[in-house]
């Protein structure tokens, strides 16, 4: 039987799994993951899905080249805006993801699978 770490509290939900032991996933996103990093992934995970048509469509109208000098007909602004949020989000102090955020996540990424209406 291996101690917990120092500063870690003693409980361990883990399942016996043919004589070795498997933590369920859920049960330590909250360390594994900090709580900025996680809102950044569902920030770029919405922003990507927002601008994939606009930069199919960039791609489609012209060559890669064309598109990317031209930022995929996205405002310099909103590529800036974007990097600075992120940037923003990776810099908040280290705290675990809760149990709200995971809902949170689970409802964003929803929202991010439903097909756009044409």
């Amino acid at each position: 039987m291996v101690d917990a770490p120092k500063g870690a509290s003693g409980r361990v939900d883990a399942v016996n799994a043919g004589g070795a032991l498997a933590a369920p996933f859920f049960s330590n996103i909250g360390q594994a993951v900090r709580r900025g990093e996680f809102f950044a992934g569902l920030f770029l995970l919405g922003f990507s899905n927002g601008i994939f048509e606009r930069i199919t469509w960039a791609i489609e109208k012209g060559t890669i080249e064309n598109a990317l000098l031209g930022t995929f007909g996205i405002s310099v602004l909103v590529w800036v805006a974007c990097f600075i949020a992120v940037s923003l989000l990776l810099r908040q102090p280290p705290e675990p993801v809760t149990r709200n955020d995971l809902i949170l996540g689970v409802a964003v990424i929803a929202a991010v699978l439903v097909p756009p209406l044409k």
